[in-house]
């Protein structure tokens, strides 16, 4: 199965089209699922995100969003989501170019679904379908950071590599007197996490270079990921950005690293691993 998905998967992405598929353009119906629109956030911009944006020219936009809910239950609330109530917020895999929220399209769409079953305390969650970086040779699209963007929307709406973005982002200027941002999660739940954009970790010996289990296998698909997403900032960026590469070892994100021990700002792990984090 690892090497269908490893085979698969890039050409997928290089020889379709990306509007061919539920995308943020607009909801899909669904039969296990109800969509929403989510609408943009651009008044909790701030601080670095606005100059990246800027750099970008990508803006926070509405997207939609799609509720599961436990069998038998509605699936999206009846009450707006309350101070103190458990709710999943999705954000899928992909390398940033692959992948929906729908549930009936996307092959990680029964994570969501499991996650709720299984919990006991969470009765729905919230997938975010977030918009997907692309370039050459298909057009040049919404690079980083306009998935972080639509993160912060979406986990707008209800007070998750994205998100860890997302929760650096929120407690790194939870104390701004710019915008009033909702605080962060109470956790995360990391499924393969793409920590480190950069060659940082590629030494001898290394997961990063012996780790043959990723679905994304393919080395240039990997190097395409990296030029969609980091676009107009230059691949340099993945090495010293500490929103798109938190594992980096540059010395600059390992000073942040350092200088955020004690916030639920998690900074560790590689493709191909499942990481649970909470502050």
């Amino acid at each position: 199965m690892v090497a269908l998905l490893q085979h698969s998967i890039p050409t997928a992405v290089l020889v379709s089209d990306p509007d061919s598929l539920p995308n943020h353009h607009a909801i899909t119906p669904a039969k296990d699922a109800e969509g929403v629109w989510i609408d943009g956030v651009p008044h909790l911009i701030t601080s670095e995100l606005k100059t990246w944006s800027t750099l970008s020219n990508v803006e926070s936009i509405s997207i939609p969003g799609y509720w599961f809910g436990k069998k038998g239950t509605s699936h999206v609330p009846t009450s707006p989501v309350q101070p103190g109530e458990n709710v999943f917020i999705f954000f899928h895999g992909g390398g940033y170019t692959v992948g929906c929220a729908h549930p009936a399209t996307d092959v990680l769409a029964n994570i969501p679904r499991v996650l709720i079953e299984l919990s006991s305390d969470v009765p729905r969650g919230l997938s975010v379908e977030y918009r997907l970086s692309s370039t050459y040779p298909l057009p040049d699209r919404h690079p980083f950071p306009a998935a972080l963007l639509d993160a912060l929307a979406g986990y707008n709406y209800l007070a998750g590599t994205l998100a860890l973005a997302l929760v650096r982002y929120l407690t790194e200027n939870g104390s701004t007197t710019e915008v009033s941002l909702p605080g962060p999660p109470g956790g995360l739940l990391l499924l393969s996490p793409w920590t480190d954009l950069s060659d940082s970790h590629d030494t001898p010996g290394s997961s990063s270079l012996t780790n043959t289990m990723d679905i994304i296998g393919d080395m240039s698909f990997v190097f395409y990921c990296k030029r969609a997403l980091l676009g107009p900032h230059g691949l340099e960026m993945a090495s010293y950005n500490r929103y798109v590469s938190p594992a980096s070892l540059h010395p600059s994100v390992q000073a942040r690293l350092q200088a955020s021990h004690g916030h639920s700002s998690p900074q560790a792990g590689q493709r191909g691993s499942s990481i649970r984090y909470a502050p």
